[in-house]
């Protein structure tokens, strides 16, 4: 799949079929979270502390983006 400039993850990820969770698609409540098996995650969130960030294991899918072409995500 892929994320076009101005829409997130999560919205991909629904238009796909995956059910996704997110009461404030802003990044502050962490209700969208999902692990990252590859890649690195460009984190635009506000739930996750600055060491979760730096592990890169979990992503906010409705906020943050990709660094790397490609990121996989154990959904």
């Amino acid at each position: 799949m892929t994320v076009g400039k101005d829409e997130s993850i999560a919205d991909v990820l629904e238009r796909q079929g995956y059910e996704t969770y997110r009461s404030c698609a802003q990044g502050y409540c962490g209700s969208c979270v999902v692990k990252v098996r590859s890649g690195l995650p460009d984190h635009r969130d506000d739930f996750q502390t600055d060491a979760q960030h730096v592990a890169n294991t979990q992503i906010n899918v409705c906020v943050s983006r990709s660094l790397t072409p490609t990121l996989e995500l154990d959904v």
